[in-house]
Order: C-alpha cells, then structure tokens, then sequence
C-alpha cells in the first residue's frame, strides 16, 4: 500500500513541533521538565559568583541571580535542608542528616562527620563556623567545616534552635535563656529572659544582626532590640501585627530600610525606614500567609525564602515576584491537559508549601502557579477540558475555572458528598465524580451543581472512575462498577483480591485495565465480569498509581511497594500478557503518581520522601521502536477511504468480532466501537474532530492493525 502523502507531511510537521517544545527530544531516556512547583525555601547565599538555595528538597543553583535554577544536591541523601553557609573554601549545608560540605562549588556534597543530629541553623564569626543543633547543642568549627566540636558543657542545652554572631560577640536560645559567648564561643553565659527585657515564657525564635543592632524575635510575642550587645532589650513591634500565632524570623537591612519576614500572619514582610521604631506593610505580590524564612541582600536586589518558595524585589521590597524557575518540590499527584496547557496538581506532604495548582503551556518547558482563589488544600483530583477545569483537594474542596486556571471559583458541595472527590470523569456533556467514602455524583451544569448518581452507592474507598466515550467504569473498595447509559444506571463488574482495592482505569481494544493497590494489574474483556491478575514481569507487591496508552502499547507507573523505596514505570505491547520496565533515566528511591501522555510524548508526575530530586514531572518522548507502530497496514487487511477526509469515511474488509477505535497523536481515545461483525462497510462520522493526525486502530483475534487518518 502506497503511504499517504499528507500522512507524512502531518506526522513531519509533528516532529517539528515536538522539537520545538521538547529541546533534547530525541533522546530516548527521561528527562526533567523545569517544575512545577517550588515549597519551603529555608536559605540563600552567594558563593563564588552564584546563588545557592536551601530548599525541603535540596539545595539549588543560579549562575543568573535567580532566573534559572538547577538542581546542586548530588551525595546529599534525604534532603531536606535548613540553613546554608559560605566560606573562603567551602559550601557548608545543615539538614536533617546533619552536616554536608561542598568544595567545588556545589557540584558535588561530602558528608565530613557522621552521627550528628538535625542541623537548624549556621552561621560564622571570622573563621569559626557555628552550628545550632536539635540534639547536639552548639557544635564550632574552625577548619571551614571539616570538623565539628561542642562547645558550651554544662550550660548550653541540646536542643538549639537558632544561632548568630554578633559583633565579637555569639547568641544562641537556650531554655527560656538567651546564651552569649563573648570568646567566639569557647565559653557561654546564660541570661534569663526577663532580665534581659525579654517576656517570659516565650523563647527566642530568631537573632539577627544588623550594624549596631540585635533583633531578637520571640515566639508569639513579637520583635525585640538591643543597642548594647544583648545586654538589655526593647519592644520594637510599632506598626507590627498584634503578638500572637506568628513569629519575625529575621530582619535585614537593605540600603536605607529594614525588612522584617514574618511566619504565620497573612502580610510576611515588613519595612522600617528609622531603624526598627515602627514599621509598615510592604507584601505587594507575595501570597498572604506565604512566610519568610530569610532574606538576603546583594546590595541592589532582594531576596526573600518562604514556604512558597523564592521572592525577588528590585524596589527595595516595596513589590516581589516569584523566582522559582527550575525549583521542583512538589508531589505531582494529578497530571492532566487541555489542548492549551498541562495541568499539575501538587500534594505537599507536610513540606509547606502554599501553591500547588500549577499549568505549562509549552509542554513543561515553563510552569506558572495558577492559585488565584484557591485554598492551601491537597490536591487529588483534575478534570481538564478545553471549557472547565475542575480540581478537587482534601476537606471536602472544589474548584471550577473557565478560563484554564487564571482564575477559581469554589464549589458549595451538598453534605451527601461527605468526602474528598478522588477522581473526575466525563462523558458527552456529563460529569461524574467518585468521592472517597460513598457514591458517585454527577453535574449537568459544568461542575456548577452536583447529584448523587441514581443507583450509584458504592462502598467506601472510592479511589477510580474513568470513561471511554461509551462506558464508565468506577472502583470502590474490592469492588468495580459500570454504566452503559450515561451514569444513569449502575451494575457491579465484580470484586478483585479482598486485600486490595482499585485506584485506576483504562480501555484498549477489547479490555478493560484495572490498576490496584498492592496487587499489580488486571484486565477483563469489556463484555465479562471477572477480572484476571496480568503481573508478568511485575513483581508483587505493586500499587498500581496510573495508567495510560500510546498506541496499542500500555504504560503503568507504580508507587514504592512494601520491600522497596524503587518504584517502577512499565510498558506493555501485547495487552498486558507481558511487562518490562520503562525507567531510563528516572532517579531512583521515587515514587510515581501520575502518567499523560500528550504530544508523543509520555509525562510523569513523581514524588518522594527519599529522594526529593524526584519531585517533579519527567517526560520521555514516544516513538515507532518503543510502541510498534506500523507505517501502513498489511496486504489484504481492512482498508480506509477516503484519507484524508473531513471526518466521515469508511473502513471495509473487517474480520469478524473486530472493534475499533481513534486516538489522537496524544494517545487519548476520541471514538470507539463494540464487536462488530465483517463482511460489510462499516461507517464512522467524526465532524466534531479538530484537523490533525489521528490513529485508526482495529483490534481483532488476529492482532492489532493501525493506520494514519488525517482529517482536515
């Protein structure tokens, strides 16, 4: 069969585009997309003509003060990393995993001393390095961090929250006392708080030196000053919120003002212009309740780490604009699209991050944070169409936007839906629902009203539901259902293991694949009600997070199962019969959460407590030799007229018992079919479709044909 001249010139015109979005994307491995994403940010400094950041998830790069950053953890495990310090010959680092130590400019990180506790802040005077510790008191070093000493026996207490040097003089919190070293830290006197003018029954949060200065922020109970080497202190709250649940974290002097970074009050920053004797807002751009861990000052710009992540000011703090470029530190834990833009919904696990909706128009190559009326929630759930956006999050929350995320409207649920939606579906002009501990509901209106599904009480767990354009199937507890009718009515499709539960779909040919927690994969013809294990070449115990497909091929990513941190990404090209993994280049100790396949191209949405570099969304781009894609169909085989067409065309010589279906380049099923039977013409009527390339693919005993079909 001749190959079809515009076919050819579309799938061209697709590999250019895939180029343009995609640099590097002919290389067969995974790769990191730029996002989305950036949570907890605790520390910034400068080390030989770059930026370094302390981030939950490690410790970042900037050669273009703080355009671009890239990822400088390598030898750091289990990052999560408190405070930062630089010296004449090293980076220092201080995590949950004690001290780390970088001497090539953060290329790679050693650990010089192990067994030393959570490190919660550093700092230096002259030479002598200073540590402040969760069990370990105050650790001093004087050979640029190589070894470490406690100081302070006897007076100085293990658990040591916040350091700094001051002067010649070093302060650190003890137990509702201020400790200060006058011999760089080689003996340490202890002050009570209230005889220093402190309040009693706080203890110090923050010491920070400014010139002639020390500022002392207490817990709930506001900032304080001393003019005298922390002889003595004085309120300095003027202009200040009321104390209460918030603490200053640090203040910085920037050119003629003074910056005070608040955690825990909806306005996080602060200015002064007479030195602390009263201060005024000064937020503009920055999230209410986004917190400021530390500032820092090059002289002519500002920068500011909070728990959304990286802020920027070129007007002596007066607006702030995110810097997050290149930051991932998010649980990606939905991953859907439109026609316009990839959708990424964050889950924080306790990292403290405040923005996770996010959105890429250029295939995450960019990421933008799109929270406007949003919650801090945990995102479960996206639906993403080219007129609605619905994400549904923890506490019972839901939100619809109209205009691809710019902005958010939130859903009043009725109290039948009793708990968190944990999947969206939809099937022509209908949504559905599957909420976490009772039925299934559906909106008419665009997700603007929900009702409970005529016959659609399920048992608890509802984890899956999921359509192909004739059925839906849902999963609830051990138990599956399906509606042929519009979610009209409801039958139940049978019960898998009794150790496990359901928690995702897919369709292809004559089966349908069900994704379960614990127990691997299994599938069922569309006309049976019994499910069969598929786990060749998947070991057990697996949880199964997603599944999708390119082609005839299937994907399946997986979270960490019970014997191991490693979860995997496997590929099947015979219906699920056989499995091989599909990791290449993925970091390992991640978890996967969520898989899309757009543009050729196969996303992933990762996460981890263990490896936090994986906290992103991977992409790996999708070709002939990975999912066996045929050019043209074989000789004597159905055939398709006219190609290309306006949607309406024909397919002749059918095997009996054959189904059909049509895909996008995107591998999303746009039209499928039951068994039909041979032997006659059989009609398909497409107007709706956009112009493009789209896939033909007839599944019958006899194997799986494909063929190109371009409509104009």
């Amino acid at each position: 069969m001749r190959k079809n001249y515009f076919a050819v010139k579309a799938m061209a015109a697709a590999t250019m585009l895939a180029a343009t979005f995609f640099p590097g994307a002919a290389k067969a491995q995974w790769q990191k997309t730029s996002g989305p994403g950036a949570n907890m940010v605790a520390d910034l400094v400068p080390h030989r003509n770059a930026l370094f950041l302390g981030t939950q998830g490690g410790i970042y790069k900037s050669n273009n003060q703080g355009a671009v950053w890239e990822f400088a953890s390598q030898g750091i495990p289990h990052r999560g990393l408190y405070s930062l310090l630089s010296t004449s010959q090293a980076l220092v680092s201080g995590s949950y995993n004690g001290i780390f130590r970088s001497t090539d400019g953060g290329q790679t990180w050693v650990q010089p001393i192990t067994g030393m506790s959570t490190i919660n802040e550093l700092t230096q005077n002259s030479t002598t390095l200073f540590a402040a510790t969760d069990m370990d008191g105050i650790k001093l070093s004087n050979d640029q961090g190589a070894t470490w000493t406690r100081v302070g026996h006897g007076v100085v207490g293990n658990l040591i929250t916040t350091i700094a040097t001051h002067g010649s003089y070093v302060f650190a919190d003890g137990n509702n006392t201020l400790l200060r070293s006058a011999d760089n830290g080689q003996t340490w006197t202890a002050h009570l708080l209230t005889s220093l003018g402190l309040p009693n029954q706080s203890n110090v949060n923050s010491l920070s030196s400014v010139g002639n200065q020390l500022f002392a922020g207490m817990n709930n109970q506001g900032l304080f000053v001393s003019n005298n080497n922390g002889s003595s202190f004085v309120a300095a709250n003027s202009g200040l919120p009321a104390p209460g649940l918030f603490s200053v974290e640090h203040v910085i002097q920037h050119g003629q003002v003074l910056l005070a970074g608040l955690m825990g009050h909806s306005q996080p920053v602060y200015v002064s212009t007479n030195g602390g004797q009263s201060w005024a807002v000064s937020s503009t751009g920055m999230r209410h309740g986004d917190g400021v861990r530390k500032f820092y000052s090059d002289g002519t710009d500002l920068y500011a780490s909070t728990a959304r992540g990286l802020y920027k000011s070129t007007d002596s703090g007066a607006t702030w604009n995110l810097q997050n470029q290149g930051i991932t530190n998010g649980f990606v834990d939905a991953l859907v699209a439109n026609s316009a833009f990839i959708f990424a919904g964050l889950a924080d696990r306790g990292t403290g991050g405040t923005q996770n909706l996010y959105r890429s128009p250029d295939n995450g190559q960019t990421w933008e944070a799109i929270n406007n009326g949003v919650a801090t929630i945990q995102v479960k759930a996206i639906l993403a169409t080219d007129q609605l956006v619905l994400v549904g999050g923890n506490n019972r929350t839901l939100y619809r936007s109209t205009n691809n995320g710019q902005s958010w409207a939130n859903v009043s649920l009725t109290n039948s839906i009793n708990s968190d939606a944990a999947a969206f579906t939809q099937i022509g002009n209908n949504l559905f629902l599957i909420s976490e501990n009772n039925a299934i509901f559906k909106s008419s209106d665009l997700g603007q009203t929900w009702v409970q599904a005529s016959g659609s009480s399920v048992n608890p767990l509802g984890r899956a539901i999921y359509s192909d354009g004739n059925n839906i199937y849902a999963a609830a507890g051990t138990y599956t259902y399906q509606s042929s009718d519009q979610g009209n009515t409801w039958s139940s499709t049978g019960s898998i293991s009794a150790s496990t539960h359901g928690t995702s779909f897919y369709t292809l040919g004559n089966y349908v694949y069900l994704g379960t927690r614990n127990n691997g994969m299994y599938r069922r013809l569309k006309t049976a009600t019994s499910w069969t294990a598929i786990n060749n070449g998947i070991p057990q115990p697996t949880w199964i997070t997603s599944i999708t497909g390119y082609g005839d091929s299937l994907f399946a990513s997986t979270d960490y199962s019970s014997s191991s941190y490693q979860a995997t990404i496997y590929l099947s090209t015979d219906s699920g019969a056989t499995w091989n993994q599909f990791n290449q280049g993925l970091p390992t100790n991640i978890g996967l959460r969520s898989l899309l396949v757009r543009n050729n191209h196969l996303f992933a949405g990762t996460g981890s407590l263990y490896n936090n570099d994986g906290r992103s969304v991977w992409y790996r781009a999708l070709n002939s030799n990975i999912t066996g894609l045929n050019e043209v169909l074989q000789q004597e085989t159905a055939s398709i007229y006219p190609n290309p067409n306006h949607g309406n065309f024909r397919i002749k010589n059918l095997k009996t018992g054959s189904s059909i279906s049509v895909t996008d380049v995107q591998g999303k099923t746009v039209y499928q079919t039951r068994e039909i039977s041979g032997g006659t013409e059989t009609r398909i009527d497409l107007p709706h479709l956009k112009s493009g390339l789209y896939f033909v693919i007839i599944h019958s005993k006899g194997g799986i044909q494909k063929q190109k079909l371009l409509i104009q």
